[in-house]
């Protein structure tokens, strides 16, 4: 693998890689170049904004939204929101639709246009409707398809545990310019394995989207088929320290702090890591000296005058190439090439840096700021 390269789109367009906070700050200090508005199918006014830099910081999402018909709640406590799928310009959040108890969200598609011909700000929002004949299962990852300018198609695989064992799982698709949904059964392709929960959505190829569950491996959909199906790719069997604790955690939600998979130009890249211990009696060296660095040796110790330390902001040309960064703590491969892995060190306080570790070098290739405390 190549690390020089840019991301690519399907159109052959350049794309700015980021690192994407799931994490939406909530806030009534909108980014103006960026912001967008929406009064919901409940009266309520919603503001979304982006603030993109480039990698190793971070780029996150602003939300707020004005209960008109429920002032009390207008406060920054009542709010959530999460971001549960990104591809391109298009982001999909989740928000709290009416205040805290009734537990009802909507879904919300933000499209970063970046400016206007007036200078301001082309980014749109919409309100994604849920299905009218059926309840919307619980969904945390979805996949986004661009279906040519403004349009999108969302699919989400969903574990169907009242179908026959033959037809385990359904596909959830809705299309933005029908606005409709509709729900394909899905034929188990590796009945013998445990059943994929996924923790991320990766697009291998324009209309071929990947669920990943990262303590074993991926499900496979090309959405561009008449009936599509699946088909299952295994990961690699977890690294010996790793493969007892993953016994004791429910699935998919503690591989993901030492596991992570991208598509990079339709190659998968994958990256593990094992904390090792080495007990020894020679004096620690400086790891600043070794010609051979470790993942350990990478999180504690830089040189400074080789690294990037303010990140500059990014201005969006042909698009965005976003990996969701959940939880930095773990390791998060660069969607602009998969030698690189982002991770977070120092978080005390809630207060930390994001450092870049370039795996092909075995360096660190650069070092950015972070807020815990703003995205908790």
């Amino acid at each position: 693998m190549s690390t020089s390269r840019q991301s690519i789109d399907i159109n052959g367009h350049r794309r700015q890689p980021i690192l994407l906070d799931t994490n939406v700050l909530i806030t009534d200090a909108m980014n103006d170049d960026t912001v967008a508005t929406l009064t919901s199918s409940r009266g309520h006014t919603i503001k979304v904004s982006s603030w993109i830099s480039q990698p190793p910081a971070i780029s996150y999402l602003s939300f707020h939204c004005h209960y008109s018909s429920h002032p009390k709640y207008n406060n920054f406590d009542e709010l959530d929101a999460k971001i549960v799928g990104a591809e391109g310009s298009f982001i999909l959040l989740t928000a709290l639709a009416s205040p805290r108890g009734s537990e009802r969200y909507d879904y919300l598609m933000y499209k970063l246009h970046g400016y206007g011909d007036n200078g301001e700000s082309s980014s749109l929002l919409e309100q994604v409707p849920l299905p009218d004949v059926y309840p919307l299962p619980v969904i945390e990852e979805f996949g986004i398809v661009p279906n040519g300018g403004k349009h999108f198609d969302l699919a989400a695989l969903v574990v169907d545990y009242r179908s026959p064992m033959k037809c385990s799982y359904s596909m959830h698709i809705y299309s933005s310019k029908n606005t409709n949904w509709r729900v394909i059964p899905m034929v188990d392709p590796y009945p013998e394995v445990r059943k994929v929960i996924a923790t991320k959505v990766i697009t291998i190829a324009e209309g071929v989207l990947g669920w990943v569950d990262l303590d074993h491996g991926v499900m496979v959909c090309d959405l561009r088929e008449d009936v599509p199906g699946l088909r299952y790719v295994p990961l690699p069997a977890p690294l010996p320290q790793n493969w007892y604790r993953l016994k004791e955690f429910l699935p998919g939600t503690f591989a993901k702090s030492f596991r992570d998979l991208v598509c990079v130009d339709g190659v998968m890249s994958f990256v593990e890591m094992e904390h090792r211990v080495i007990v020894t009696t020679e004096k620690p060296s400086d790891p600043s000296k070794m010609q051979v660095l470790y993942d350990t040796d990478l999180i504690v110790s830089y040189n400074l005058k080789d690294l990037d330390k303010k990140p500059q902001q990014l201005q969006r040309k042909d698009g965005l190439s976003p990996n969701l960064a959940e939880n930095l703590a773990s390791p998060t491969l660069g969607v602009d090439d998969g030698d690189v892995v982002y991770m977070r060190y120092n978080a005390s306080l809630g207060k930390g840096k994001i450092v870049a570790i370039d795996l092909r070098r075995k360096k660190v290739k650069a070092i950015g700021p972070y807020s815990f405390e703003k995205h908790a």
